[in-house]
């Protein structure tokens, strides 16, 4: 599979776990690893915005492609988020024989994205260092800063920050049960 201006992808699984960037996808390979799941190829699909390109382009390959899940982050609207995906699922007519689904990937209150699942745990065992860095999101001005930011702030707080990672954070927690259950599900239809 080829993207336009991109390497040609190779495809090495039928089975297909899509996420918005690395990130998500080094989450993920945690996840897959700790369902004992080895048949599923990790891909990112270069952010939320290049997704109905990719999934354009996956469609026409001629890789042996059966099943795919493709993640996003809620951000700001669920229903948003699930609309766009299945706007470019669509829109990439995928052959018959190709099963897709989405699953969107919130926090709280059905927004919101996946470092806010590791916010959540961070709040319940560092709560000082975040409420630190809540502070001085304020003090800069910065209402509503992204989970994003607040976590990488976060990190930087680390002994050794160079070493700090999302996934260094456990994806064992009850805020990753939601995100298991979508892939154990999922993979367990193969």
């Amino acid at each position: 599979m080829k993207e336009k201006g991109k390497k040609k992808l190779e495809i090495r699984s039928p089975f297909l776990l899509l996420g918005e960037g690395s990130d998500e996808n080094a989450v993920f390979k945690k996840l897959i690893e700790l369902l004992k799941i080895d048949h599923v190829q990790v891909l990112d699909y270069g952010g939320r915005d290049n997704c109905a390109n990719f999934l354009s382009a996956l469609a026409v390959t001629s890789d042996p492609v059966e099943r795919v899940l493709v993640t996003r982050d809620a951000d700001e609207s669920t229903e948003q988020a699930l609309q766009s995906v299945q706007d470019a699922i669509a829109r990439a007519q995928f052959r018959s024989t190709v099963s897709v689904e989405s699953f969107i990937i919130s926090g709280h209150n059905g927004i919101g994205a996946l470092e806010d699942l590791f916010l959540i745990q961070i709040a319940h065992e560092d709560a000082p260092s975040l409420e630190c860095i809540n502070q001085m999101f304020a003090c800069a001005g910065i209402a509503k800063p992204l989970a994003k930011a607040r976590l990488h702030a976060w990190l930087a707080l680390q002994k050794e920050p160079w070493k700090a990672s999302p996934i260094a954070l456990s994806v064992e927690t009850p805020n990753f049960d939601d995100l298991r259950a979508k892939l154990s599900a999922f993979f367990a239809r193969m």
